[in-house]
């Protein structure tokens, strides 16, 4: 059995462009783009003094916290807010992830500050409802194929994100991080999806 972690990370930080990032003091993540994954990078469970600051030269850190990886196992860190309003959110694929699949499965995360419940329809149906700021849905079993997905506020109801369309491949586990500005309702919001296992 493998004893490592699989760690990667997500920009969601808003405002910044390009962040590097560093691990116990060495540069592990250099130029990650906002709303993008770096790739997975294996490391011992145990924790972790993380710092993120702007690409570029006399940067300094504005971000500094310390994070722990219980146990082996696939992690996405993913950072969330703004300079003044920062935050990080750990995404850990479930138990079933580890299970042979019948069927695809996917999982949505909430990394939009300004909007702290959300619903999300594929081909207008109703698939996540009260997603929470911060927090991940449960695996879901999906047909292969294309969907249309929209995402609302729930508490409004208020359409946040136009239609998009959505690609569920065949036997994999998937992960779409729903991201976004945190300044006010009209900030754009947005959708990556990406496997949730390494």
């Amino acid at each position: 059995m493998d004893e490592l972690c699989n760690v990667r990370f997500f920009n969601g930080t808003t405002g910044v462009g390009l962040i590097d990032i560093f691990v116990n003091g060495v540069l592990l993540v250099g130029g990650l783009e906002y709303g993008t994954f770096s790739p997975f990078l294996r490391a011992v469970p145990g924790i972790y003094s993380f710092e993120l600051c702007p690409r570029g030269e006399n940067s300094e850190f504005f971000y500094l916290e310390n994070i722990e990886f219980p146990s082996a196992g696939d992690y996405t860190l993913a950072t969330t807010g703004n300079l003044t309003n920062l935050d990080f959110a750990i995404i850990r694929p479930e138990e079933i992830t580890d299970m042979p699949i019948s069927l695809p499965n996917i999982r949505f995360a909430n990394l939009v500050p300004f909007y702290t419940v959300l619903d999300l329809t594929l081909d207008d149906r109703m698939a996540i409802s009260g997603l929470l700021y911060k927090e991940t849905s449960e695996p879901m079993e999906i047909n292969s194929g294309n969907y249309r997905v929209r995402i609302f506020d729930s508490d409004t109801a208020r359409q946040i994100m136009g239609e998009n369309n959505l690609i569920i491949e065949p036997n994999i586990s998937h992960l779409g991080i729903v991201f976004g500005e945190i300044d006010s309702p009209d900030s754009p919001v947005k959708l990556v999806l990406t496997n949730d296992v390494s």
